[in-house]
């Protein structure tokens, strides 16, 4: 066993189909894979183009992480993937009102290649992980006041800024 990877600070961003059981039931098998695919390669993408790394996908759900550094490049690719996602669902039929929430928070995590030989691949562990996904429940656009502060501000009507880190 190696040791432990680097504790450091990040920008950890949970996505989320809102309504998803209920947007894909009644649609074949068939259907909902070319929906979910369209998803991984139309929405989750968008966090790539601004700084953001894709740490897992599980299934309507995917685990991003930024530097802090960027933490505007992360308010902006949220906001973009829930608009690329409307369009997206528009296509679909969508009958749920499926909507992509999205939770940033920052803080430090354990960011490195873990799991057993077989399967290692680069993952995270730490505070900010829970409490982004913790955020989820609050609402659909969860951003924390750490990750607000280090981009300067945050000025949409949908962001819900929830409390102070440790």
């Amino acid at each position: 066993m190696s040791g432990m990877p680097p504790v450091r600070q990040m920008i950890v961003g949970f996505v989320d189909i809102r309504h998803y059981s209920e947007g894909t039931s009644g649609h074949t098998t068939g259907e909902v894979y070319a929906f979910l695919s369209a998803f991984y390669e139309q929405v989750l993408p968008i966090a790539e183009q601004y700084g953001g790394r894709l740490v897992k996908t599980i299934g309507d759900a995917a685990l991003i992480v930024w530097e802090p550094t960027d933490a505007t490049r992360a308010l902006e690719a949220a906001g973009r993937m829930r608009r690329e996602f409307d369009q997206l669902r528009s296509c679909v039929g969508d009958r749920a009102g499926m909507r992509l929430a999205v939770a940033l928070a920052m803080g430090p995590v354990v960011a490195g290649e873990m799991g057993p030989p077989s399967i290692r691949r680069f993952d995270i562990v730490g505070d900010a992980a829970n409490q982004a996904a913790r955020q989820l429940r609050r609402g659909e656009v969860v951003i924390s006041k750490a990750v607000v502060r280090a981009a300067g501000g945050a000025d949409s009507e949908d962001v819900v800024v929830v409390g102070e880190e440790r």
